[in-house]
């Protein structure tokens, strides 16, 4: 049985836009937030998505959506992320005659987070937790390499491919993560606004995205975002994924700004599936990334390699058997060393061992210190 048009069908029938630029309409996507995303059919057969505008409320919003198109359409140009962020393939046009603004990107496999979540509400146990936020933050780093923030993510904007989510795929290439980051709508790059300041299409002064899961800084200057902003919302969904709770609640945003500057939340009560030396450095990781002090904040490629190695690198083993390692560890992002001489574990910042002297081209780092 053919399902009866809605009322966008309906609408996209009225206004003639069954076809744009020789793509066929399809059906609607989705819908929110600024603008709603339909599927188009390419001549070939291949489906593209192509996200419109409807009579936008400002100019603002037009400078916005334009310049989302335009940064697709250059991180489309990139090789790192090929594999991340779903690419743009066409700049922002206008529909004659009509107050709707649209352009084409490619259409990502697999479902959002935010459905897995519908499906398998969480706590999920501390290893998928941990895997699927080093996977999100791998795919944004490329990203963040140039200075790009998205500003908006949370689970509806991460896509997650089944089929590429494999252990063995994620090992043979590094850059194919089975997870894609949608919705650059609100996006900044701190490198434009250095040239551009005053760019409504990349500066605000109230929140933008979704608040509950929006860094301090965020709430309280939108203006001063930096990439790791993007890193306190990755560690809202690594708090929910462990707890199935939010980490912050405010009656108004006012509230909700002053709770999360303060950075202060219950911390889980037990991580799923772990031991206290795993759920020791679990609890460092969220801390690292749900601390108010930018400066202070893990940043993309920190969270990376402390996953990797809690994962795949025995971190919490070794920690558990050598209780400094942990403090030293998370205080040093993991660039800690070892002096076969006497054992002591340092940071290389001098020439020699503190304890004994031994040079520091002898020292060992602390994966191969056996």
């Amino acid at each position: 049985m053919s399902q009866e048009p809605d009322d966008f069908d309906n609408m996209v029938q009225r206004l003639g836009m069954e076809r744009l630029e020789g793509k066929k309409y399809v059906k609607r996507l989705a819908g929110g937030g600024q603008a709603t995303a339909c599927i188009y059919e390419e001549p070939s057969g291949q489906t593209v998505v192509a996200k419109l505008l409807i009579a936008p409320r400002s100019p603002v919003e037009v400078e916005r959506f334009i310049a989302e198109a335009e940064a697709l359409l250059k991180l489309a140009e990139l090789r790192a992320l090929t594999h991340s962020i779903v690419r743009g393939v066409s700049k922002a046009m206008r529909i004659e005659g009509l107050p709707i603004f649209y352009f084409f990107m490619e259409l990502a496999p697999g479902t959002s987070l935010a459905s897995r979540l519908e499906h398998r509400p969480p706590p999920w146990n501390w290893q998928e937790a941990l895997e699927m936020i080093m996977r999100i933050t791998s795919a944004l780093q490329p990203a963040h390499a140039f200075q790009y923030v998205h500003r908006d993510l949370h689970p509806g904007n991460i896509m997650i491919d089944d089929a590429a989510y494999s252990q063995a795929q994620w090992k043979e290439d590094g850059t194919s993560t089975g997870v894609k980051v949608l919705d650059f709508g609100v996006h900044t790059n701190v490198i434009t606004k250095m040239f551009k300041p005053e760019d409504p299409a990349i500066e605000t002064f109230r929140p933008v995205g979704s608040v509950k899961h929006a860094s301090p800084e965020a709430l309280a200057t939108p203006a001063r975002v930096r990439p790791v902003s993007d890193m306190w919302s990755i560690g809202v969904i690594f708090y929910r994924l462990l707890t199935g709770k939010m980490p912050f609640f405010g009656d108004t945003l006012l509230d909700l700004a002053r709770i999360t500057s303060e950075g202060n939340y219950k911390e889980p009560d037990a991580i799923l599936g772990a031991k206290p030396s795993e759920e020791k450095v679990v609890l460092k990781v969220l801390r690292g990334l749900l601390n108010p002090d930018q400066q202070m904040r893990l940043v993309s490629g920190e969270l990376i390699t402390i996953a990797r190695d809690i994962l795949f690198e025995g971190l919490a083993n070794a920690c558990e058997n050598e209780p400094e390692l942990s403090d030293l560890y998370f205080r040093y992002r993991g660039d800690i060393w070892v002096c076969p001489e006497c054992r002591h574990l340092v940071h290389p910042f001098g020439s020699r061992c503190s304890v004994c002297g031994r040079p520091q081209e002898e020292w060992l780092h602390w994966k191969f210190r056996t």
